[in-house]
């Protein structure tokens, strides 16, 4: 983990807290356990977090180093749902939506398809921004939130 920021907003806070359970528990389930079961195991599970000041934004990054993000499968469901595609950063728009999940069978903790969907919400109800990406030179995937710099540094409530 690799804190830029230092001082937290409590509202803030509350958010990442409850961001940080979702996105390494859906990280965990999609890139490392349900591949194992499939037989498409990766390196042992690896998780990286990164909170930065980029221009007037704060920008925390959650990376995983596992199966990454089937995106054939992705159009697929959204060609299913008549939810438009145009590239590849629109294919993974589709992961935010209510009731997509690439999962098969649910489990207890994935295959409902409401655990983006509810980080987006979250995030954004804190006037911040969301996406997620492919990660550029090794596999997996990274969870992208960004907030104005204005809650961090102009806030009374900073913890």
């Amino acid at each position: 983990m690799q804190d830029s920021v230092h001082a937290w907003p409590r509202s803030i806070g509350d958010v990442l807290e409850k961001v940080l359970i979702h996105s390494l528990i859906n990280a965990a389930d999609h890139g490392y356990i349900l591949p194992a079961q499939r037989a498409r195991a990766h390196e042992e599970p690896a998780f990286r977090i990164e909170a930065r000041l980029v221009a007037d934004r704060v920008q925390i990054k959650i990376t995983d180093h596992g199966a990454g993000v089937d995106l054939a499968k992705i159009r697929k469901l959204a060609e299913k749902r008549h939810i438009p595609i145009e590239n590849d950063q629109s294919v993974m728009e589709v992961l935010f939506f209510d009731g997509v999940t690439t999962v098969e069978q649910v489990t207890a903790t994935s295959g409902r398809g409401v655990g983006l969907p509810a980080i987006r919400s979250l995030v954004m109800a804190a006037h911040g921004e969301v996406r997620i990406q492919s990660n550029q030179n090794e596999p997996g995937t990274t969870l992208i939130l960004e907030f104005p710099s204005s809650h961090f540094f102009a806030t009374a409530d900073a913890a």
